[in-house]
């Protein structure tokens, strides 16, 4: 499957069968709805999602930081959901849902 998002533009596939993301434990394949900002609710079904948890609404956040390092992710050089210490752009293997699992490659 390939998949669009902001920090892999020419998109990528899936390689984590069990990929879920809103650790539901249903993997998002199967799963009838996202909830990003793990509240509950489907994001399809929100007035305003705030993944990055600072109670702004993302669409009109001017200061998103998924990876918590005090750096807006449109300026982050090294962007790093996961963790480890390796830029999501240059890691061969990002494991966003901690199951030891790579989630994609570009």
């Amino acid at each position: 499957m390939i998949n669009k998002n902001p920090f892999r533009p020419s998109g990528w596939s899936q390689t984590d069968p069990f990929l879920d993301m809103n650790q539901n434990h249903i993997t998002d394949k199967h799963d009838l709805f996202s909830d990003i900002d793990l509240n509950g609710q489907p994001d399809s079904q929100q007035l305003f999602v705030d993944a990055d948890f600072d109670h702004i609404d993302d669409k009109t956040d001017l200061f998103v930081d998924l990876d918590d390092n005090g750096i807006s992710d449109l300026h982050d050089p090294n962007f790093d959901m996961d963790h480890d210490g390796i830029a999501d752009e240059h890691d061969t293997f990002v494991d966003l849902d901690g199951n030891g699992i790579s989630d994609g490659i570009v």
